[in-house]
């Protein structure tokens, strides 16, 4: 049986696995498709492909996870599926062109994003179980997940060409196997809670405000996934700062994650969320209008607010939503809604970007976010909720 302390030397190393795959897959998969020659709506529809799995993949399995008592053993099987699927692009990507590739990685990307929902779901699950009532540390814990995607987005494309065919989906390969090698040592079950549908209903119900709030932010963030490698090289930087420019946001989003615990012992959840909603509106409306590629970089510093803080504080909430213990069900409800305005953003942004360039595309996105104020600033929990 791992012991507590076991856990907490273990969380660290899962978060940063399997975030390395995703530090190679996100920034530069949109660009290694355009390579293969998917462009237009064909790379809007592909794109779409892992948030729009993601609306049904993630309350799924967090319905399993708590019905069974799984946790590492579902863990494990998703980073196995993952593995496989990468390998299977590697391949693909050798052997293939035209329709039958875009048809080939239709299927395995979504299999990359069937795994993906209980690799990121039951990885925050555990962390905010190992912690209790102690959740306001959680960025402890998940920040090692953004070193992981930093130390990829950085270490890739200065050692092979982003668009290189094999070379990207193997090494998303290489940590994903690494993560199942973690996964073997976390705990493999917990308390068995059976299926309670109708009481996970009654809970979406409750916090529709919530959830829609997150459809809303993430439909903004989409425009920053889906088109912002290709406005960088569209302002002419050099493939050799791209990963630099991801990896500064990065950098901030660490440094907020680590500071969040401190920020929630001060200041209200509430007020906390509607700070991170506000500086996504602003990053978006100001990359909208900026062409200065010192600006654009500057601009990834307020990653900190716009993601890390957002989702951090977002996450601690989940044990105060969660009905009857029901903690894997309550995030991947957090996850799905947040799937819902990715899935939206991922098939739109890029068409959207081509026809009518940064201005409108960076300017829906902070649309996108404002709506999420209101529909934030209309939600009405009980007051124990957004306590400190």
């Amino acid at each position: 049986m791992t012991s507590d302390r076991e856990k907490r030397a273990l969380l660290p190393l899962l978060y940063l696995t399997h975030f390395s795959s995703f530090g190679v897959f996100m920034p530069f998969f949109p660009v290694w498709l355009q390579a293969r020659g998917v462009t237009g709506l064909k790379l809007g529809a592909l794109l779409a492909t892992p948030p729009l799995v993601g609306i049904v993949a993630p309350i799924v399995s967090g319905l399993i996870a708590d019905a069974l008592g799984l946790r590492a053993k579902l863990l494990t099987a998703a980073a196995g599926l993952a593995f496989t699927a990468s390998i299977a692009i590697a391949v693909s990507a050798a052997a293939l062109t035209g329709a039958p590739l875009v048809g080939a990685l239709a299927i395995l990307i979504g299999l990359v994003a069937v795994a993906r929902a209980p690799l990121f779901g039951l990885a925050d699950v555990l962390a905010l179980e190992t912690l209790g009532e102690n959740r306001a540390a959680f960025g402890r814990y998940r920040l090692w997940g953004s070193a992981g995607f930093l130390l990829a987005v950085v270490i890739y494309p200065t050692l092979y060409e982003p668009t290189a065919a094999v070379a990207l989906p193997a090494a998303m390969a290489v940590g994903f196997f690494c993560t199942v090698l973690v996964t073997l040592r976390l705990p493999r079950t917990t308390t068995r809670l059976g299926f309670d549908l109708t009481g996970s209903f009654r809970m979406l119900r409750k916090h529709a405000g919530f959830f829609a709030t997150l459809s809303l932010w993430q439909l903004g963030n989409a425009t920053y996934d889906s088109t912002f490698t290709q406005h960088l090289q569209a302002l002419g930087m050099p493939q050799s700062l791209m990963g630099v420019t991801w990896g500064l946001g990065v950098v901030a989003e660490i440094v907020a994650m680590a500071a969040t615990s401190q920020l929630l012992r001060r200041i209200s959840t509430r007020h906390l969320l509607l700070l991170g909603l506000t500086i996504s509106s602003a990053r978006w409306a100001m990359t909208s209008v900026t062409t200065s590629l010192w600006m654009v970089a500057a601009l990834q510093l307020l990653h900190a607010g716009s993601f890390a803080l957002t989702w951090t504080v977002a996450n601690t909430l989940l044990p105060k939503l969660a009905t009857d213990g029901r903690l894997a069900t309550t995030q991947g409800a957090v996850t799905t809604a947040a799937a819902i305005g990715s899935a939206a953003g991922m098939f739109v942004w890029p068409f959207l970007y081509r026809e009518y360039g940064p201005t409108f595309v960076f300017g829906g996105g902070s649309l996108a976010a404002l709506c999420a104020i209101v529909c934030f600033a209309l939600w009405r929990p009980p007051p124990a909720v957004l306590r400190r």
